[in-house]
């Protein structure tokens, strides 16, 4: 696989041309937006996922089978691990 390198975008631009998102607000779901994303693997396996929807307000909640669903065709990579 090849190696990219990434960097955070800058929240306090916003995403411009995102329709439905606040300013600095993070897409809930990258896809339906014709982002690309990743998902962390540790998210899997959880019975609820709640995320940012769009707003800085208001959260969504899936189902963990709903995330999987959503997310299915995103690369699964770790990203973060637990502290112990």
């Amino acid at each position: 696989m090849a190696q990219r390198t990434c960097r955070a975008r800058d929240r306090s631009r916003g995403h411009a041309g995102v329709r439905g998102c606040e300013p600095g607000s993070v897409p809930p779901v990258a896809g339906a937006y014709g982002l690309s994303g990743v998902v962390d693997d540790s998210l899997e396996g959880f019975d609820h996922i709640y995320f940012e929807a769009g707003d800085h307000c208001s959260l969504l909640h899936v189902t963990g089978r709903g995330f999987h669903r959503l997310t299915v065709d995103l690369p699964h990579v770790p990203i973060s691990a637990p502290v112990h």
